[in-house]
């Protein structure tokens, strides 16, 4: 979404200041634009570079508009400033969310340890069999060291005291999945419904 504006917003600043970057016209050469165009506005009716009327009503529509000085040179500075800052905001905006994508994948490993050293299991089959044996509910979470989300889920929810009680009595797993299109990963997931890290599934014994 803020790609979206950033790319909409850069698009109006663009054409607005289109006009005021391109070099000042003279009144001369409008006039001559306007008569060569060969009609006149009042009577719509082709005339002629030779006709009073049509020279007429260009020269005082032209008279109407701001002369060109030196103020259309601080317009462009101004709009050029506009359009570096918000270059600049959208730039900004973009390196949050690329950081905000980015995690330390030695912080996730060593978060997983700790979850394996609190009963945790690392291998899906015998984290199966332990729960067969004890008829127990498992707890499954899918993992890779790139997932963000994984890490802040473990440091966060997974470590809330009211639910770690909550899954006492559950066997759980901490099953990576480097890459979620490579087998097993991808045939776990497939099972699980799962389409992305972290994938979390529950599993009741029959």
């Amino acid at each position: 979404m803020a790609a979206r504006h950033a790319v909409i917003l850069t698009l109006v600043m663009i054409a607005l200041a289109a006009p005021l970057l391109a070099p000042p016209a003279k009144a001369a050469d409008v006039n001559f634009t306007l008569v060569a165009s060969g009609f006149n506005f009042h009577r719509n009716t082709p005339t002629t570079p030779e006709d009073p009327t049509l020279v007429a009503n260009a020269g005082a529509g032209i008279a109407a508009l701001p002369r060109p000085g030196p103020w259309m040179v601080r317009v462009k500075q101004a709009f050029g400033v506009i359009i570096l800052a918000t270059a600049a905001y959208y730039g900004y905006v973009a390196y949050g969310i690329i950081a905000n994508r980015w995690v330390d994948p030695a912080s996730v490993a060593s978060s997983v340890e700790e979850k394996l050293k609190e009963g945790w299991y690392a291998s899906l089959a015998d984290g199966l069999a332990q729960a067969n044996l004890e008829r127990k509910p498992v707890l499954i979470d899918m993992w890779a060291t790139w997932c963000k989300n994984c890490l802040t889920m473990d440091k966060t929810t997974l470590a809330d005291p009211e639910v770690k009680a909550a899954l006492e009595g559950y066997v759980k797993i901490k099953l990576q999945a480097e890459d979620p299109s490579v087998e097993p990963a991808r045939s776990v997931m497939a099972r699980l419904g799962g389409i992305g890290l972290p994938t979390y599934a529950i599993l009741r014994p029959n």
